[in-house]
């Protein structure tokens, strides 16, 4: 298709003769693949797989590229078994590219084609291998991107990140079998192609009798578009130990600080001028150094070379508005505004660092264990100090985040998704037929009307209706189970008598306050709860208690009890009050409470007031004012029966359709989470809290 965009051919068009008889080749051989069978799985079921290893190869020609990945799999006795996982090729671009740079783009489709292979296969990445014929490509990956211009630069920064640089090997491109895909092969050569389908012969030996690995050329005129070579400073070092062996920056810098003075020692032929004892101030601060300037030279390479040379840096560069420079240790700092400021000189002009480099990880975990497991804010000021860290901000918030010291203490319980709404609140009856009861306070009253009163303490009582959220509010003078047995006949006095009384369970008012330590000890009194369940059973009233530390069980009340004291606390503020004062101002609270909208008030204003509480307590808002009557004709007892029915079941069937419809929703713990179960942990050994195989 490609040539024949190339050739310019119409729809219509007849098609040159050479990519005709290739395509009618093609099209011939095509029913032939029927013939091959590939095999379901990548290994035999009865060979017990000892070790796998994943081989990656690639190749570009004039037409195309490619890469290949096979599954190389051994058994305890070094049996090797090759089988074909994936490959994939691409058709070189239409404007021409050099063979170099078609074998980068090779080598960056088997990267990511490794990759993907080795994340679904979870194979561990010492166990990767990837082959390229090109000696040009294996010699861009030994180096920093920088050093090239952007379009093999950019590449080159993919494959490194992606597969490491030693990973890398030479193989011959008789031996490739990527260059089975980059040339083609009609179906006939390709049913038994054993380089193809098993790879090179030697994949199935040893590791010993595999290719070696190739030479990088010396000659700088092989290498295309690279840059001006840098001096010898400012290339990328080779770390003298490997980062990621040391869990702890301290650890590394003193191991440094050793190496460092063994080096200086061995180079020192007089024995008295040589380092001896402890380490001391100054080869800590060197061990330092050298792992800054390795920090500095990966990441700022290009303004390094800038500074040195005295030219501006680029306009995409992070550091431009920090205005750095090259101290006299060869250290890039801050340059900043604040020289003229009392803080020390490393406080003036800190430390650059880049937030991607494992060692600036570490300079960060050390500080906040130094710290006693600091917070982002207090971990990130002390940092500052000394070190710019780019992007710094949220490496430090991830840091603290992931220490498992911290989350252990500040973990906070996953709850579990929103269980069904009981019947009672869903269900249509009359208004105080199913009620929760929850206590709040205490509160201090005034005693008299001397000069100095007595100050006494006084609890609310709170009555909501599970259904509609009305309240009811009730004054209690002490803790005791006849106070609040009165307070109840003055409910049922005024509201009629329930059918069914929620309430708290006693463990959910356990607190340090002396107060609700009072509140817990009364209604967990068993002498308490036994005179009120005497008196609700002779009254037919069932009461039942939600499940202990569950208090969302109950969160209808609570956030009655909330809005109460919202509304004592605005009102009286340090004010106290007699009880017939008191008593008056909850009335009012009460008519507040049961004034306000059930449902979210819509934007577009159709007439309709919203619904409340009050509406079925007195067919209207309990804090409206009194409507004028338009006519003072009379209406006979029957009518006004039935029109009260009629407004009644009109309230109701809007409590149907705006109320319930929005408690239905999962305004919060919208999906299901794991159960919290036990697991018997012992020093290195788990017991599974699940059985195991029946057992």
């Amino acid at each position: 298709m490609q040539l024949l965009w190339e050739c310019k051919v119409d729809w219509d068009g007849p098609v040159p003769s050479d990519i005709q008889d290739a395509w009618i080749q093609w099209r011939k051989e095509l029913p032939l693949l029927s013939q091959k069978k590939i095999p379901r799985c990548y290994f035999d079921k009865k060979s017990q797989p000892h070790c796998l290893q994943l081989h990656g190869f690639s190749d570009a020609s004039e037409v195309a590229y490619a890469a290949v990945v096979y599954l190389r799999i051994t058994d305890k006795s070094e049996n090797a078994q090759i089988s074909l996982v994936m490959s994939k090729t691409k058709v070189a671009p239409i404007k021409r590219l050099t063979i170099p740079r078609l074998e980068l783009c090779g080598a960056q489709l088997l990267a990511q084609l490794i990759h993907h292979v080795r994340q679904v296969l979870e194979i561990p990445l010492s166990n990767i291998f990837a082959w390229t014929d090109s000696t040009i490509v294996l010699n861009w990956l030994d180096g920093s991107p920088k050093r090239f211009k952007t379009y093999v630069g950019n590449r080159v920064s993919t494959i490194v990140d992606l597969i490491p640089p030693d990973k890398w090997r030479h193989v011959a491109g008789t031996e490739n079998p990527a260059d089975c895909a980059s040339r083609g092969l009609y179906p006939s050569e390709l049913l038994n192609h054993s380089l193809w389908w098993e790879g090179p012969i030697w994949l199935k030996e040893s590791s010993s009798s595999w290719p070696e690995k190739f030479p990088l050329p010396s000659n700088k005129k092989e290498i295309e578009e690279s840059k001006v070579a840098l001096s010898a400073l400012t290339l990328t070092p080779t770390p003298i130990i490997p980062v990621d062996r040391f869990s702890g920056y301290s650890h590394l810098k003193r191991i440094t600080a050793w190496m460092i003075r063994f080096v200086t020692n061995f180079q020192t032929k007089d024995h008295a001028e040589r380092s001896k004892g402890n380490l001391s101030i100054s080869e800590l601060q060197a061990a330092e150094n050298y792992w800054v300037k390795l920090i500095q030279t990966t990441h700022f390479e290009a303004d390094i070379v800038s500074l040195q040379r005295k030219h501006a840096l680029s306009a995409s560069s992070p550091l431009l508005p920090l205005q750095p420079f090259i101290d006299s240790s060869n250290i890039l700092r801050v340059g900043g505004r604040r020289q003229l400021s009392q803080t020390s000189y490393q406080s003036q002009h800190q430390t650059i660092l880049h937030g991607k480099h494992l060692l600036t990880h570490m300079i960060i975990r050390d500080e906040h264990l130094r710290l006693l497991h600091a917070g982002p804010t207090l971990l990130g000021a002390s940092l500052s100090r000394r070190y710019h860290i780019v992007g710094g901000r949220k490496l430090i918030r991830s840091i603290a985040r992931k220490c498992l010291t911290c989350r252990r203490y500040t973990a906070r319980p996953k709850p579990q998704m929103l269980g069904q709404l009981p019947v009672e609140r869903i269900t249509p009856g009359s208004v105080f037929d199913n009620v929760g009861v929850d206590y709040a306070g205490p509160v201090l009253i005034k005693y008299g009307y001397v000069r100095k009163p007595k100050l006494v303490k006084a609890y609310i009582s709170v009555f909501v209706s599970l259904s509609v959220k009305a309240v009811h509010l009730e004054l209690v003078t002490d803790l005791t189970s006849e106070a609040f047995i009165a307070c109840f006949k003055r409910f049922i006095a005024r509201r009629g008598l329930p059918s069914l009384v929620w309430s708290d369970n006693g463990t959910n008012f356990t607190g340090a306050a002396r107060e609700i330590k009072e509140l817990y000890q009364f209604l967990q009194t068993q002498s308490t709860q036994n005179k009120v369940n005497r008196y609700l059973f002779d009254k037919g009233v069932t009461w039942k208690f939600i499940p202990q530390r569950a208090p969302h069980f109950g969160g209808i009340w609570e956030a009655a009890v909330k809005s109460t004291k919202t509304h004592l606390r605005r009102v009286l503020g340090e004010v106290k009050l007699t009880y017939e004062e008191l008593s008056t101002l909850l009335a009012q609270i009460e008519s507040c409470l049961n004034s306000r909208p059930l449902a979210s008030l819509v934007n577009d204003d159709d007439g309709i007031e919203a619904l409340t509480p009050g509406h079925f307590i007195i067919g209207k808002p309990l804090t409206a004012l009194p409507e004028t009557t338009p006519s003072s004709r009379s209406i006979s007892l029957l009518k006004r029966w039935q029109l009260c029915k009629s407004l009644l079941r009109h309230f109701w069937n809007r409590w149907s359709s705006e109320y319930v419809t929005q408690i239905g929703r999962f305004t919060k713990w919208r999906h299901p989470t794991r159960n919290i179960e036990l697991a018997i942990w012992f020093s290195s050994m788990r017991i599974h809290p699940y059985p195991l195989n029946g057992h």
